[in-house]
């Protein structure tokens, strides 16, 4: 996961944080106030097109009380107001009302902004980087960005998108676990998906682990992302773009792409059940590769002798602040059997 290239999304929470991932394509975003949410790594994330035309990315989370900005997938709105006690913030993240708090002494609208995450656009695909540190390097996509100048995908724009629900592992779909089993040749998904009508025109960069993108023929491209839900369970976000018009040949190949896609889906299904029933392995190369990923966040955590979260804020926080943290901290550790303060808040329960 060094420097500024595409890396892994690890399994453990401290280690996806810092590397970019692909998300979507600008063309979604077509006039200022324009946005779309989605959830990375357990955070809910806003992707807004400002009035300047700059896309721009900020943690869907209101700065009064934590509160989710907006619930909604999609929409467009120039301000973004929290339906909570209605704080409301502009397509750059300002916070431009917080009634009942414009009167008191020392507070700064300024200060109070929706949280920014790194963002970057290459030829209209858009990454996103979660580390809130200032250390991070660009974005780097190497052969791919000459792709995507070969295949104009600054021109296209979405035609259709759907959404998988499987029961595997993510990483049995990732490139670098083409090779599953031990005794097996059996390709990821990411390699075997398409239809062979589409073999002499396949050309796949994938965009990490967690990514992938496909020109499936003149004008048309294949995005998919792996959202990992659980050790054995993972949705896979799928869209096509085109630079041209659909009709009805079209909408057939689309059903193609569709089929084949849930082809490699059940495959991937039965090998995952194959492995929790004992037969066959991961890949020790590649396990080997996350567990010492995994051990590198553990070992720093132990020098500095705290948790350490890449994707956290730096916060200012007066003493009284430091309490009220520290209590949501112990909150968030004492709702046995029912998740956390934060997961209640996502499941609605304070919703009040």
């Amino acid at each position: 996961m060094g420097g500024g290239k595409i890396g892994t999304c690890s399994s453990s929470n401290g280690a996806q944080y810092s590397t970019w991932h692909f998300m979507t394509h600008a063309s979604r975003f077509k006039k200022p106030g324009d946005y779309r949410t989605f959830e990375l790594a357990g955070f809910s994330i806003i992707l807004i097109l400002g009035k300047d035309k700059q896309l721009r990315a900020f943690q869907n989370i209101c700065r009064h009380r934590a509160y989710q900005v907006t619930k909604k997938e999609c929409g467009s709105s120039t301000v973004l107001g929290c339906r909570y006690h209605g704080w409301s913030y502009d397509t750059t993240g300002r916070l431009i009302k917080a009634p009942e708090f414009e009167s008191i002494a020392g507070f700064d609208k300024n200060m109070n902004g929706l949280w920014p995450i790194k963002l970057e656009v290459k030829d209209s695909m858009v990454f996103m980087n979660l580390d809130s540190s200032s250390q991070i390097l660009d974005l780097e996509l190497n052969e791919s960005e000459q792709a995507f100048k070969r295949w104009d995908s600054k021109h296209v724009h979405c035609a259709v998108e759907w959404k998988v629900d499987c029961e595997f592992n993510w990483k049995l779909a990732a490139e670098d676990f083409s090779q599953l089993l031990a005794k097996e040749n059996t390709r990821g998904l990411f390699n075997s998906l398409m239809a062979q009508r589409f073999k002499y025109q396949r050309r796949d960069f994938n965009l990490g682990h967690t990514a992938t993108t496909r020109r499936l023929a003149f004008g048309t491209l294949l995005t998919m992302r792996l959202l990992p839900q659980s050790a054995a369970i993972t949705t896979i976000h799928c869209s096509i773009y085109k630079n041209q018009p659909i009709n009805d040949k079209v909408e057939l190949e689309f059903e193609s792409v569709k089929a084949e896609i849930q082809r490699g889906v059940q495959h991937l299904e039965q090998t995952q059940k194959r492995l929790l029933n004992g037969y066959g392995n991961f890949s020790k190369l590649q396990q080997e590769k996350y567990r010492q990923i995994l051990k590198g966040h553990r070992d720093a955590e132990a020098r500095l002798g705290q948790e350490i979260h890449p994707a956290a804020q730096k916060q200012h926080l007066t003493m009284g602040g430091k309490a009220d943290d520290e209590f949501c901290r112990k909150l968030d550790n004492t709702l046995d059997g029912e998740g956390t303060a934060c997961s209640a808040s996502h499941r609605g329960l304070l919703d009040w």
